[in-house]
């Protein structure tokens, strides 16, 4: 028959077009006609068979790949660095494997690296302290008497303005400002009284001031 080579191996004759022998596995070219065609395959690549349920010329192919994953996975992890770092935590990645076949050519290998999605929305902060009382405040604080402060609220096209009134208040070291989750929470600490407002709202803060014994709280609009 035309087009036909004998297997050294088995002496079976072959079609020129293989590149193992279908009967025993055994490769039809030399190495360097192997190599520039398999690239990571070589003439003494050889593993424990696996069970693929190819043919024998085939599945001798897929053992020789499958040995050299390992060498790949090394190659690729030397990619991963220090910058994978971020916010304190490490972003997770992965590797797709695609495995191609075309004829009687071997199967061709592609590895690709999955970057890590985005987070869809980054977690805020439970609490924010804008302004903070002294250890001595605070223990002052805890033997006021408690009362809820005269508020009034000027809003405009882009911010808000809380007024609140805590006479006898008259340094911005006697006042506490902490944004939370979904309020603010304001403490004053006065000569005889204390004061303590919740701001049922979670904008953002923009600025503070106190004047004549008026806390002005300016929170960005939405």
């Amino acid at each position: 028959m035309f087009n036909k080579k004998k297997c050294q191996n088995c002496s079976e004759k072959v079609s020129e077009k293989y590149d193992f022998c279908p009967s025993c596995g055994k490769p039809l070219k030399n190495k360097i006609e192997r190599e520039e065609d398999f690239g990571l395959l070589g003439q003494n690549d050889s593993i424990e068979n696996l069970n693929l349920g190819l043919p024998k010329g085939l599945n001798l192919i897929f053992n020789a790949l499958i040995k050299n994953l390992d060498s790949q996975f090394k190659e690729l992890e030397k990619g991963i660095s220090s910058n994978q770092l971020e916010n304190n935590g490490v972003k997770k990645r992965g590797i797709s494997i695609n495995i191609s076949t075309s004829g009687n050519k071997p199967p061709v290998i592609r590895f690709n690296q999955i970057e890590p999605k985005n987070a869809e929305k980054e977690s805020k902060p439970l609490k924010t302290v804008m302004k903070s009382l002294s250890k001595g405040n605070i223990e002052k604080m805890m033997k006021l008497k408690k009362v809820e402060p005269e508020t009034k609220i000027r809003r405009f096209s882009d911010t808000v303005i809380y007024e609140i009134k805590i006479p006898g208040v008259k340094s911005l070291n006697d006042i506490s400002i902490i944004q939370l989750e979904n309020s603010i929470e304001v403490k004053a600490v006065g000569d005889e009284i204390g004061y303590l407002k919740i701001i049922p709202i979670n904008l953002p803060i923009k600025g503070y001031e106190l004047e004549n014994e008026v806390l002005e709280i300016e929170l960005q609009g939405q």
